[in-house]
């Protein structure tokens, strides 16, 4: 008995694709799709190298439609499952080339370390040095430490991630024990190799001498959240910082169209930091303790200018 899987695409379907994740599926806007996403692509493969190849293995009839989104197979029902799943695996694969949606995030709320920040970054202002203006500058309100970017496109995955994070709290009490979570803000780096080019500045982060409780919790959250599929581990250390300036926020009316950024967002124009470090290298931001544990969604801020949380936990 053979299975054939097809469907028509829906008036209320345009211009949105249809993104398999293992068992999941995420509607996503076509339009925001990076290059190399799209299911033709990714399952066809070069002169339908790779189309051919699952055909072979699952002995299926296998034909991409012209849309990009929909796939017809047909073969006996458990070939068909067998093809389902290389497909699935395949799209899973380039799952993180989406955009981010929300990051695990540590806010620094301390009023002191904020009031700094605003301090330094108005003297920034008054340096007057070519392209840099408010828009790049973090409201101090936003300061945090990034744990790690997190892909919830799913009302459910947002929802099993707050709850992934509460199921952990006690671990996480025992890891921490007695000790409380203390940051200091001490000097300031860029992300960038050149000062005269730079897109993003921030105050180096590190811990009283003898703890090293920051790097034991982020590299435990890490593994917890890659493991429910939230989350890609980058292949380096985890490189704590404060953002203090980033160029992705300008607001000047122009919007990216290639891939020197991402579409849609502003352009982003470098600064010359070099002026900056020969005041400030040295600065101070003092001390914070970190009070919390958050679900950020990316690009979303409360009525207090702190980044939209979906759900948190406190810390002891």
């Amino acid at each position: 008995m053979s299975t054939t899987s097809t469907s028509s695409t829906p008036k209320c379907m345009k211009g949105i694709s249809i993104i398999h994740v293992g068992k999941r599926n995420f509607r996503v806007p076509t339009a925001s799709l990076p290059d190399g996403l799209t299911s033709k692509r990714d399952i066809y493969g070069r002169k339908g190298s790779k189309i051919n190849q699952l055909k072979q293995e699952t002995r299926t009839f296998i034909t991409v439609l012209s849309d990009k989104e929909l796939v017809n197979i047909r073969g006996y029902e458990r070939n068909v499952n067998m093809a389902k799943i290389k497909i699935y695996n395949i799209i899973e694969n380039k799952k993180f080339l989406l955009p981010p949606t929300h990051f695990i995030s540590l806010p620094l709320s301390d009023s002191n370390t904020q009031r700094k920040v605003k301090d330094f970054q108005n003297e920034v202002l008054q340096l007057k040095l070519a392209n840099i203006d408010k828009s790049i500058l973090i409201k101090p309100p936003s300061l945090h430490l990034t744990i790690g970017m997190l892909n919830l496109y799913r009302k459910e995955d947002i929802k099993e991630a707050v709850e992934l994070l509460k199921k952990l709290s006690q671990e996480i009490n025992d890891l921490i024990g007695k000790r409380t979570i203390v940051s200091n803000l001490t000097g300031i780096e860029i992300m960038d190799d050149n000062k005269e080019k730079t897109h993003v500045l921030y105050s180096k982060v590190g811990e009283p001498e003898g703890q090293n409780i920051l790097e034991e919790l982020g590299g435990f959250l890490t593994d917890k959240f890659e493991k429910a599929g939230y989350l890609k581990k980058e292949n380096r250390p985890l490189k704590l910082h404060a953002t203090l300036i980033n160029t992705r926020h300008r607001n000047n009316g122009v919007v990216a169209s290639n891939h020197d950024n991402r579409q849609g967002e502003p352009v982003r124009i470098p600064f010359n930091a070099t002026p900056i470090f020969n005041k400030f290298s040295n600065i101070e931001f003092g001390t914070c303790r970190i009070e919390s544990i958050h679900i950020s969604k990316v690009g979303e801020y409360d009525e207090r200018g702190r980044h939209h949380s979906e759900g948190c936990i406190k810390l002891p």
